[in-house]
């Protein structure tokens, strides 16, 4: 991955760049040289819990996970049935758990020329809101690089326009 001076990232992943606000910083980050999950997590500076997240499992998801979403990518973009987000439940993680996300949206979507899956929600434990992207690694969704931006409740309408701005300005690898 490259960070220039600009805050532009480069060659993250399924991402060749994308251009965050010039207020944001790097946070933090974990590139392992195995295949272990990576993350580089970037915010507004001195605003805590704001942050745009890149993560990658580092893991193929399982046989049955991959024909689901290769079936919802392939199909017209929609919003995403209760079934079809049950499908994907290994993918959501913590968030297809009872009662620890609120689904407001999920659906399939065309992003700057690539088929994704976008959820936007919120913790409801944490009260913090998402809007999460899921970026299929290959035609055969054999994984999935993720990308979200996350906030308390109170701040995410602040920062969700810079935060869209950012994610609005990938392109793909």
């Amino acid at each position: 991955m490259t960070l220039q001076l600009n805050t532009m990232i480069e060659n993250q992943g399924q991402i060749r760049s994308m251009e965050l606000p010039p207020t944001w910083q790097l946070l933090d980050s974990h590139v392992p040289a195995a295949a272990s999950p990576s993350y580089v997590r970037f915010g507004p500076v001195n605003v805590p819990q704001v942050e745009l997240i890149i993560y990658h499992a580092q893991r193929p998801l399982p046989r049955e996970v991959q024909e689901s979403l290769q079936s919802i990518l392939a199909a017209k973009e929609n919003l995403l049935t209760k079934s079809q987000i049950d499908s994907l439940s290994v993918m959501l993680r913590e968030a297809s758990l009872q009662g620890a996300f609120n689904f407001l949206s999920a659906r399939s979507q065309d992003w700057n020329g690539k088929k994704v899956i976008l959820v936007e929600g919120r913790w409801n434990d944490t009260q913090q809101d998402r809007f999460w992207m899921f970026i299929p690694d290959s035609a055969e969704c054999e994984s999935v690089q993720e990308v979200w931006f996350q906030a308390p409740v109170a701040q995410y309408p602040a920062h969700l326009k810079q935060a869209r701005q950012a994610i609005n300005s990938i392109r793909w690898a």
